[in-house]
C-alpha cells in the first residue's frame, strides 16, 4: 500500500522516542503465512504486535487486556485469536480468527462522531460498502482470503456516511471494496452519490476498484456515474470489461 514505508518509518521513530509505546501493525501489509509474519517482525523489531485479517475486534480486545495491567505483559494476548506478537524475541502465533459474519455490528467511524469537527477538507476519504472478493487471483493480496462470502454495509449506512463525507468537503471519495459495481445495493448507492455530489458539490471525483466481470449491475453502476456527471477513476478494470464498453 502507498502508506506502508512511511507507517514503518513513523512507527519505528515513534519507539525510539518512547521506548515503552506499543506498536501495533496490520492491513494487507503484514505476512500472514507462518513464517512470514514471524519474519515480519524480526525485519521490524519495533512492531509489537501484528494483526491478522480484519482488525476491529483484534484490537479492542488487545486494549482491553491491557488496559487492566498496572504493567505491560503481552503474554494476555495469547487468548486472543487472529494475532501474532513478540516477547524479548519470542514469537507468539494465536489461533486464526473468523470473519466478521455482519459487518454492520461494527460502528462507523464517521458516524459515530469518531473524528469530530477535525474532518473537515479532506482531498481523499476512503468508504466501504463491502467486503471480502470471491476470486482467487494470485497477483492480489484479496486472493490470500478468496472463495469466500462477501460480507456488505446496509445502503442505508453506506449513504448516510456519504451524506457525512460530503458535508465535511471530502473531494474525492476512495471506495475500498474488490468489486464494487458486483452487488444490487451498489447501483442504488450510485444513485445516491450522483444525488449528493449534484446537491453539495462533494465528491466531485470517485476513486473504486469495479467488479472484474462486466454485467448489467456493473453496467447500470457505469452509466449511472458517468451520466451523473462524477468522474470516476477506477483502479482496476479488467481487459474483457474494457473490451466491452
Amino acid at each position: 500500500m502507498w502508506n506502508h514505508k512511511l507507517n514503518l518509518h513513523a512507527a519505528a521513530e515513534i519507539k525510539r522516542r518512547y521506548p515503552g509505546s506499543l506498536i501495533i501493525f496490520g492491513g494487507p501489509e503484514v505476512p500472514k503465512f507462518d513464517g512470514d509474519t514471524e519474519g515480519f517482525l524480526a525485519d521490524n523489531s519495533f512492531i509489537d504486535i501484528a494483526v491478522l485479517g480484519e482488525g476491529e475486534a483484534s484490537c479492542a480486545e488487545i486494549l482491553a487486556a491491557l488496559a487492566e495491567q498496572s504493567q505491560r505483559d503481552l503474554s494476555v494476548l495469547a487468548e486472543i485469536k487472529g494475532i501474532v506478537f513478540s516477547i524479548a524475541g519470542s514469537v507468539t502465533r494465536t489461533p486464526s480468527r473468523d470473519r466478521i459474519k455482519d459487518v454492520n455490528i461494527l460502528p462507523s467511524p464517521y458516524l459515530s462522531g469518531e473524528f469530530g469537527d477535525w474532518f473537515q477538507d479532506f482531498s481523499n476519504a476512503i468508504l466501504e460498502t463491502n467486503r471480502g472478493c470471491p476470486y482467487g487471483c494470485t497477483y492480489c493480496d484479496w486472493g490470500s482470503a478468496t472463495l469466500q462470502k462477501i460480507t456488505r454495509f446496509t445502503p442505508e449506512r453506506v449513504i448516510a456516511e456519504i451524506e457525512f463525507l460530503a458535508s465535511r468537503r471530502s473531494k474525492v471519495i476512495f471506495i475500498a471494496d474488490a468489486n464494487f459495481g458486483m452487488l444490487e445495493q451498489d447501483i442504488e448507492i450510485s444513485k445516491a452519490l450522483v444525488a449528493i455530489s449534484k446537491r453539495t458539490g462533494y465528491p466531485k471525483k470517485l476513486n473504486t476498484n469495479f467488479a472484474k466481470n462486466g454485467g448489467r449491475r456493473l453496467m447500470a453502476v457505469i452509466k449511472i456515474l458517468h451520466e451523473g456527471g462524477l468522474r470516476c477513476l477506477s483502479t482496476k478494470l479488467s481487459r474483457p470489461l474494457i473490451m466491452r464498453l
